[in-house]
């Protein structure tokens, strides 16, 4: 595209994890003909975006950013570049006034990403550009992290042995992944947000989200909501514990947290996403924090014109009294613990059957076919 004055602004939803991206990316996904249509905001399907064993498009654009953009080279640069341009185009057919990518991994790329996607951008002379993150406390964060994928690690039997994994150590090092941003891109280019409720709009990531793309609060409290089931929830302290039991090679294989997501009754899925685990000691989370508290305040003074002392807001004594509540569970008492919750799992799902039989049952009874098909037709649904 010659004339970049007339190219959309570029928005990249760079992350950070845990901090409800995959709330935002589900409600981008399901509206996202409406957004391109009524508000000219393009939320693009990726064509090189590899679908590995489906034709599903995917509600973010993961895939696409660990793959295509994996390595720092020539010909990533060219790829990206025309993946990009190709996206302008499309933008341009659709009269489309704005470009909105999301991966939560993005950010924590920071060695490869920022000069990959600065040379290709320059590449296409794209001027409009800007980031949106979100931070959340770094001990909130660990304990997140920790019911996400250190449960599954088989290298980790306890939250402290996984503080100190590499992993963890990248996911928490805000700063330096900054630092390395801002080698590539200018300081206003960037939205920074901390995940906590005294800091968003009306409390929810998602109307702080779709603010930033202009749209006004009626048409946000008019976007479909993806149930809380789609989202990566937390879920109550004995069935995190109980996780642990588990262990997996594949700790990105979420096969087990989307059962449980569809399977479980509403009472052990995390309602709260603000809500404290409640899994370190507070002598552990006075430590972490010291331990960030410098870089966090340059945080504060570069990204913030509030005049905040602090990175983040929230009372942290009231999230620290929750902690230790936790610290009472014993692992011989787990396996007593797993019946109720498989109990209550076996009579959910038998109560779900239930209905789905009985709407099936309406269906059936309404279709206008002679009895005697309807017979064989039973004695076939039967079979199955």
């Amino acid at each position: 595209m010659k004339d970049n004055s007339l190219q959309p602004e570029i928005i990249f939803h760079i992350g950070t994890g845990k901090t409800g991206t995959t709330a935002i990316q589900n409600t981008l996904h399901a509206n996202r003909s409406d957004l391109q249509k009524k508000h000219g905001i393009l939320y693009p399907v990726m064509k090189s975006v590899p679908l590995i064993g489906t034709k599903k498009i995917p509600a973010n654009h993961c895939a696409y950013f660990n793959t295509i953009t994996n390595e720092y080279s020539e010909e990533r640069i060219s790829t990206f570049s025309r993946d990009l341009d190709d996206v302008l185009r499309t933008a341009k057919k659709k009269n489309a006034k704005t470009i909105v990518f999301s991966c939560e991994s993005i950010f924590q790329r920071s060695k490869v990403l920022p000069p990959l996607f600065s040379n290709a951008l320059k590449d296409l002379k794209a001027e409009k550009v800007r980031f949106i993150l979100y931070l959340r406390r770094q001990d909130l964060l660990l304990e997140s992290a920790w019911k996400q994928w250190g449960t599954k690690n088989p290298d980790y039997e306890t939250i402290q042995d996984y503080m100190g994994s590499r992993h963890v150590q990248n996911l928490l090092d805000f700063k330096s992944h900054l630092d390395r941003w801002l080698t590539y891109f200018e300081a206003d280019q960037f939205q920074v947000h901390t995940f906590e409720k005294s800091h968003l709009r009306r409390k929810s990531v998602i109307p702080s989200f779709f603010q930033q793309l202009g749209l006004s609060d009626s048409t946000i409290k008019s976007l479909q909501k993806p149930s809380i089931r789609k989202s990566n929830t937390g879920y109550s302290d004995d069935v995190l514990h109980l996780l642990r039991l588990y262990k997996q090679d594949d700790i990105h294989d979420n096969t087990l947290h989307k059962l449980l997501n569809r399977a479980l009754p509403e009472k052990y899925l995390k309602q709260d996403p603000f809500q404290n685990y409640g899994i370190l000691e507070l002598s552990e989370r006075e430590e972490l924090l010291e331990i960030y508290r410098a870089d966090n305040q340059s945080i504060a003074n570069t990204f913030f014109t509030d005049g905040r002392e602090d990175l983040f807001l929230d009372d942290g004594e009231s999230l620290n009294k929750e902690s230790n509540k936790n610290q009472s569970h014993n692992h011989e008492n787990e396996l007593e613990k797993l019946f109720p919750i498989l109990l209550d799992l076996f009579i959910h799902q038998e109560e779900r059957l239930r209905r789905i039989e009985s709407r099936h049952r309406k269906i059936f009874s309404a279709l206008p076919l002679p009895k005697t098909a309807k017979s064989r037709l039973r004695k076939f649904l039967k079979s199955l």
